[in-house]
């Protein structure tokens, strides 16, 4: 029997496949965008053997969606342990567990039997993650007295003897919760693991392996690090070859890359907060993914954008999260591997007392300027700290209402998670970033001058269709658009 030959030309005009196209779409029912193949001959086989050539037109094809159950995940993330309806509902992606899967809890005894009972809310949290189509982050941390490199110090170091001990654990939880009904991929090995070793952090959910391991130590523990994960990044892969292992997220207090004014006060502090060349030096390939932890902090009358850039330990390099991202590459780089990276916390914060009125507008203008900034630099993915929140970061008020922060991540995500990022421009006062859905181009202007409030005025784009505010609200521009505040601009492609 003669084989079908079939050639087919298919043309998809102004859409430039990527990957990750297509699998912005949040769960549920979603229209696909159909191409029309152009004329097409080829040779086709009849019922009787016949070959004749034949035109094949007018077919339309539809290019399948991929959900967030597929390898890409957009970058919207949240932090939160409850009410993870309201993670979905702002169109997060990303869920980074407030909810530590504990050694310590579960083997107390050296030796013994894991306790999986002592896991019950983290198991209902994953199960109700994945009940909203949010993809977990599971952070693994607290070690066992019996394996503490120092006794009193359960977020500290696992002494050498008992590393393989942890490595089986792992493999362990890997194995349990990489299966149905869990479907666990991310796990995150710490949380914050260069911190310093300090008299009253023992058993905190912050780490502490920040120390000198052995005599003229450079890296502060980070090798040491590094070769924990030796042990256990074999154990996750043997148990779920398709499992990410995640570097704890970096707390990085200072910029190691110099001494003075935006970098560390001095060579101590440099060698101390260089805990992930140490890592890397010892562990290239023993993790997936780089984690890191930013916040700004909230100034009257000045722009959260120009506030997070001039973090007084940062400043030098761009700021707590742009002088972040450019160590960890540049770490990377000098040893040959570029693994992704995830901002595991974000916020622009307060402090402990009642945060003013104005916040909420500034808190809601800096989580739009997060979001559109980490996605333009290629992170994996970004986490806001948290939806309960901290020192005013929280996206519910005191009356259980949405905050300000919160529809202005809703907003953004129902009008960027269909769209694909195609680049951005740095302007005098502030940044455009560009995006595109299958009919829509998008501009998100934001400003990033010092003051707050400052008006920037741009000309109307030729294939202009509307603006919105960083609510989705509506806005009439009879001539320039003019803004003070995030603003999307719509257009016809």
């Amino acid at each position: 029997m003669k084989l079908l030959a079939l050639r087919i030309v298919l043309i998809i005009s102004g859409l430039v496949i990527t990957p990750g196209w297509g699998t912005f779409m949040k769960a549920g029912p979603v229209s696909q965008p159909a191409f029309t193949l152009a004329q097409n001959s080829a040779p086709h086989e009849g019922p009787d053997d016949d070959t004749t050539e034949e035109t094949l037109t007018g077919f339309t094809i539809y290019l399948p969606l991929v959900t967030k159950n597929s390898n890409y995940v957009p970058i919207f993330g949240i932090e939160a342990r409850s009410r993870l309806d309201k993670a979905a509902e702002g169109g997060s992606a990303w869920l980074r567990l407030n909810l530590q899967l504990r050694w310590a809890d579960i083997q107390p005894v050296q030796n013994g039997a894991y306790d999986w009972t002592k896991a019950a809310a983290v198991d209902a949290a994953i199960l109700e993650a994945n009940q909203y189509n949010l993809t977990p982050i599971l952070v693994v941390h607290a070690v066992p007295s019996w394996a503490r490199k120092y006794a009193d110090k359960a977020c500290g170091p696992i002494k050498s003897e008992s590393l393989n001990a942890f490595a089986e654990f792992m493999r362990q939880a890997t194995q349990r919760y990489s299966q149905p009904p869990y479907n666990v991929k991310y796990y995150q090995i710490w949380n914050e693991p260069d911190a310093p070793l300090t008299p009253i952090n023992g058993n905190s959910q912050f780490g502490c392996w920040g120390e000198v391991s052995y005599t003229g130590d450079p890296y502060f523990g980070g090798e040491y690090f590094g070769e924990m994960l030796s042990r256990v990044y074999p154990a996750i892969k043997t148990a779920n070859p398709s499992a990410q292992v995640m570097l704890g997220g970096l707390l990085l207090d200072c910029d190691p890359t110099g001494v003075g004014p935006g970098y560390c006060a001095d060579v101590q502090q440099a060698r101390q907060w260089n805990f992930f060349e140490g890592v890397v030096k010892r562990a290239a390939n023993y993790f997936d993914i780089a984690a890191f932890h930013g916040y700004s902090y909230y100034q009257a009358g000045k722009n959260p954008v120009w506030s997070e850039r001039t973090v007084l330990k940062w400043f030098a390099n761009g700021g707590v999260v742009d002088g972040k991202i450019k160590y960890l590459q540049g770490v990377m780089a000098r040893y040959g591997v570029n693994k992704p990276i995830v901002q595991t916390e974000a916020a622009l914060l307060y402090g402990d007392a009642l945060p003013p009125v104005q916040y909420e507008n500034y808190k809601a203008d800096y989580i739009t300027w997060l979001y559109a900034n980490t996605w333009a630099q290629g992170l994996k993915g970004t986490m806001w700290y948290s939806l309960e929140g901290w020192r005013g970061s929280g996206m519910f008020d005191s009356l259980d209402q949405p905050t300000l922060a919160f529809q202005a991540l809703q907003n953004m995500t129902n009008l960027l998670t269909p769209a694909e990022y195609l680049a951005r421009e740095d302007a005098a006062g502030y940044t455009k970033f560009i995006y595109r859905t299958a009919d829509k181009n998008i501009w998100l202007l934001v400003p990033t001058g010092e003051f707050y409030g400052v008006t920037n005025t741009i000309a109307k784009p030729a294939s202009y269709v509307m603006a919105l505010d960083l609510f989705g609200n509506q806005l009439n521009f009879p001539a320039d658009i003019q803004f003070t505040r995030p603003i999307y601009i719509i257009m016809n492609r």
